[in-house]
């Protein structure tokens, strides 16, 4: 009876934590939470920033400004376990715009460990800046 117990909040523990494939696919940046605050992207605004996982553990990463030419690339392989990201940088694009050097998200060779997780269908990115947290906010494509 114990085993069979113990089997059973195991199975049910497994079952609600996040599936590592739930990060596959082609996100898009939307919004951003700062203090609790929900800050949507205005229609004005002109970044347009994506993130796609891929099954085989890569991913890529790339982002651009409507009506400028500073198109940012890299590609990465990462590891998730429905709470950290963890991403190491193996190619970043040739013909990236120069201002795009200076990101530390386009450095080779970079390993960053970052909070992530799935809230309602969308992808959550955590980060600090200073003693605040900054979450971005992604949809799926």
């Amino acid at each position: 009876m114990w085993l069979a117990l113990l089997l059973s909040i195991f199975t049910f523990a497994s079952a609600s934590e996040p599936a590592p494939q739930e990060i596959v696919g082609h996100w898009f940046f939307y919004k951003k939470v700062f203090r609790g605050s929900e800050m949507p992207e205005p229609p004005e605004a002109t970044l347009r920033l994506h993130f796609e996982f891929y099954a085989d553990g890569t991913n890529k990463l790339y982002w651009w400004h409507e009506g400028e030419n500073d198109l940012c690339t890299r590609w990465g392989k990462y590891q998730w376990d429905g709470k950290d990201l963890v991403d190491e940088i193996t190619k970043v694009d040739p013909k990236n715009h120069p201002s795009c050097s200076r990101d530390p998200d386009m450095q080779l060779g970079k390993i960053s460990r970052t909070p992530v997780w799935i809230e309602n269908g969308d992808m959550k990115l955590l980060l600090h800046i200073g003693d605040d947290d900054l979450i971005y906010v992604w949809k799926r494509l």
